[in-house]
C-alpha cells in the first residue's frame, strides 16, 4: 500500500524515510529493554504480568520524559548552526526522542496494568500515530465508550503507522521556520518539539491506554488526517498559518521590539509560509502598530502537529537576540497553557535555552552557516 503524503517536500521524503528505516531498527529492543528494566524495578515480578504495585502517575511519566526529550534536544549536536541541514541533521535526536515516546506510552499502559500482550510495538506506534495526526479512530484504532478497540494489521500493513508518523514528523520540523531564519536557536528548538510532543503524545496515550483493550487482528483501512481532505486541506493550513504570524507579531509587538527589527523578523514567515498575498499585505502593513493581533487559537486545537510546530516557532523567535526576557516569558507560557500544553516544563525549557546560547556564544560567532 502506497501511503507516501503527497504533501511532503522532496527533502522531507528523504529525512523521513530514513527516520522510518532508523526507527524500524531501533524500536523493537526498546519494548524489550523496557520489560527488563520494569521487572527488575518491581521486585521481579514476572515478565508478562502487571507490576504488584506502580509508584508513579501517567503525568509524573509524562513530565519525567517531557523532561528527557528538552535534555536530547539542547545536547544535539552543532551542526544545527547549518539551517541547509535541517532538519536532516536532527535525525538520530529525533529518532532518540521517538523512542522515548515509547517508552512513555508503555510504562503509561503499566500504570493501568496492561499486560504485555496488549503492549506491543504495534499497538504503541498507532498511538504514537494518532496523537500526532489528531484523528480519533479508523480500521485500526479507536475508542468505543470505555473501550479502546485495536485491530492489529494485516501483514501487508504492518509496519504502516510507523512510516507515517515519520511523514509526519518530517512535515512538522520542515514547518519549524525558525530554524531556517535564525539556525543559531536549532537546538532550543528540538527541545520544544521534544518537550511539546511528549505532551501531546502522553496525554492522547492517557485517553487510549486508561480503557480497557480489546485486540483482534486484521486491521486493513489506515486513514487520518494525512490522507484526509477535511481537516488537513490547504483551507485549514492556511489558516493555521495566518494565525501563526499573528503571534509571532504579538510575542515582538508585547516586548516592544524596534520596528526595523520586527518587520526582519516576520517577513521571513510572510514569505515562506506561502499566505495569499492579499492577506500577507495586510499583516505587513499592520505590523508597526502597537495594538496585537486578535488570534485564533481554536484553529490548532484539532492539529496537534501544527499547534507542536508554532510552539516550536513561538519558543525560537522568543531568542531573537540570543536572550529572553520576562515579557516573552510570560506570553510564550500563557499561548502554551492557552493550547492545552502543560507548562510544568516551560520554564526549564526557557531557562536551558539561554544556557544553550550563552555556551554557543563562547564557541561560534552568531549568524554562522
Amino acid at each position: 500500500m502506497n501511503m507516501t503524503d503527497p504533501s511532503v517536500p522532496e527533502g522531507n521524503r528523504d529525512f523521513s524515510r530514513a527516520l522510518s528505516e532508523r526507527l524500524f531498527t531501533v524500536l523493537p529492543s526498546v519494548i524489550t529493554e523496557e520489560r527488563e528494566t520494569l521487572h527488575k524495578a518491581t521486585g521481579n515480578t514476572p515478565i508478562g504480568e502487571p507490576p504488584a504495585s506502580v509508584s508513579v502517575t501517567p503525568q509524573e511519566i509524562i513530565r519525567s520524559y517531557a523532561n528527557r526529550n528538552i535534555t536530547l534536544g539542547m545536547e544535539a549536536t552543532n551542526d544545527f548552526f547549518n539551517a541547509k541541514t535541517w532538519p536532516h541533521s536532527s535525525l538520530a535526536e529525533v529518532a532518540l526522542i521517538t523512542a522515548n515516546h515509547i517508552r512513555m506510552l508503555y510504562h503509561i499502559g503499566k500504570t493501568y496494568g496492561k499486560e504485555e500482550t496488549v503492549l506491543e510495538l504495534e499497538f504503541l506506534t498507532t498511538i504514537l500515530f494518532r496523537a500526532i495526526d489528531g484523528s480519533d479512530s479508523d480500521g485500526f484504532l479507536r475508542i468505543e465508550g470505555n473501550r479502546t478497540v485495536f485491530h492489529r494489521p494485516d501483514e501487508a500493513n504492518q509496519g504502516t503507522f510507523l512510516s507515517l508518523y515519520s511523514e509526519k514528523v518530517a512535515r512538522n520540523l520542515g514547518k519549524a521556520r525558525i530554524v531556517q531564519f535564525l539556525p543559531e536557536v536549532a537546538q532550543i528548538a528540538l527541545a520544544a518539539w521534544g518537550m511539546f510532543s511528549s505532551d501531546e503524545i502522553g496525554r492522547r496515550g492517557i485517553e487510549f491506554l486508561s480503557r480497557e483493550a480489546v485486540i483482534s487482528s486484521g486491521g486493513n483501512r489506515p486513514t487520518g488526517q494525512t490522507e484526509k481532505t477535511g481537516s488537513g486541506s490547504f483551507e485549514t493550513e492556511g489558516r493555521c498559518n495566518v494565525e501563526k504570524v499573528k503571534l509571532l507579531v504579538n510575542l515582538l509587538k508585547d516586548d516592544h521590539v524596534p520596528e526595523d527589527r520586527k518587520a526582519a523578523l516576520v517577513e521571513p514567515f510572510l514569505r515562506e509560509l506561502r499566505l495569499d498575498e492579499v492577506e500577507a499585505h495586510r499583516l505587513q502593513k499592520k505590523v508597526p502598530d502597537t495594538k496585537l493581533f486578535k488570534v485564533d487559537l481554536l484553529v490548532f486545537q484539532q492539529q496537534p502537529a501544527r499547534k507542536i510546530d508554532l510552539m516550536v516557532d513561538l519558543v525560537g523567535l522568543a531568542f531573537f537576540d540570543q536572550k529572553i526576557n520576562p515579557n516573552r516569558t510570560i506570553f510564550v507560557k500563557n499561548t502554551g497553557r492557552d493550547l492545552g500544553f502543560s507548562t510544568d516544563e516551560l520554564e526549564r525549557l526557557l531557562d536551558d535555552g539561554v544556557q544553550t546560547i550563552a555556551f554557543k556564544k563562547r564557541l561560534f560567532s552568531f549568524g554562522a552557516t
